[in-house]
């Protein structure tokens, strides 16, 4: 008896991973057929806002750069704010297709964003950004908090070929470095850290380069440098941003997949990448995981 019940719920669970099989199954065969762009980009919406609930009790800042106009930047979940300054210049709006999610910014090498550095002294965090560099501007950064000769975090310090993800204090800096890069199209960037652990970064939901850190957390000096599309006051990002949040965990490898899958499902269905680009990016993802 004992047997035969055994060998009934080892088939019910067959039957379930057969059922779970087929529902996604089905979402990929709806999500790359010839659905509308609004049904997929409303889902792709709703699929990023559900995720981001899910990771709620980590997640402490969002930038979605949403607006559309004016100057002040909304942190739409932990509450704060962020300013575009108006010297030397202000970012640009975009909106619907050339962005990752409804509005972001475009950044021509010469504005930038203050904000106020939601992860300090934490001893997590992650921080992650849709960025589509147009121009290489060595030393440039996605997002940054430069304080003195050491940083407290920057994410995307761009150099010939190079992404990087720094966290530091006033003390000491470490970093994690991913050679091998290229810009003109949108990539979801995430920087990772543990303090006393592993630093770590990550490119369109894969993990692309981590070592073991001695830095125990980061620093807690507020900079006047903290900034969204420069580094310290000379670097300047080109190109454009969208979606950037902090969380105060080292968040997992799969929560970042789930978020870039999500990202590029609304690409997809504004014509940001084609549908080619597309499947070659989700076999990239499986692959390298």
């Amino acid at each position: 008896m004992n047997k035969l019940f055994k060998t009934a719920f080892t088939l019910i669970e067959l039957l379930v991973v057969i059922a779970i099989i087929g529902i996604l199954s089905g979402l990929i065969v709806i999500s790359m057929s010839g659905v509308t762009n609004k049904a997929t980009t409303a889902k792709a919406q709703v699929f990023s806002n559900s995720l981001r609930n899910s990771l709620m009790l980590n997640l402490i800042a969002e930038y979605k750069l949403d607006e559309g106009t004016g100057t002040t930047i909304n942190d739409t979940w932990g509450g704060g704010t962020a300013t575009m300054p108006v010297s030397p210049a202000t970012p640009t709006w975009k909106t619907d297709s050339d962005c990752v999610y409804n509005d972001c910014l475009s950044f021509d090498g010469g504005d930038y964003i203050t904000y106020n550095n939601p992860i300090l002294g934490a001893t997590e965090a992650t921080v992650c950004a849709w960025a589509n560099r147009q121009t290489l501007v060595n030393g440039s950064a996605y997002v940054s908090d430069y304080v003195s000769a050491n940083k407290n975090l920057i994410l995307g310090y761009e150099s010939e070929g190079s992404l990087s993800f720094y966290v530091g204090n006033l003390t000491v800096a470490d970093y994690i470095l991913f050679t091998g890069f290229t810009g003109g199209a949108w990539h979801y960037v995430c920087g990772s850290f543990v303090g006393s652990g592993e630093l770590a970064i990550y490119m369109d939901g894969v993990k692309k380069n981590y070592k073991t850190t001695t830095i125990a957390s980061i620093g807690t000096t507020q900079s006047t440098y903290s900034s969204i599309g420069r580094y310290a006051s000379t670097y300047y990002f080109n190109g454009l941003l969208d979606e950037i949040r902090f969380f105060t965990k080292a968040i997992n490898s799969s929560q970042i997949k789930e978020q870039y899958y999500s990202g590029l499902n609304s690409l997809l269905a504004k014509g940001g990448i084609t549908r080619k680009e597309y499947q070659e990016r989700m076999i990239e993802m499986a692959q390298l995981r």
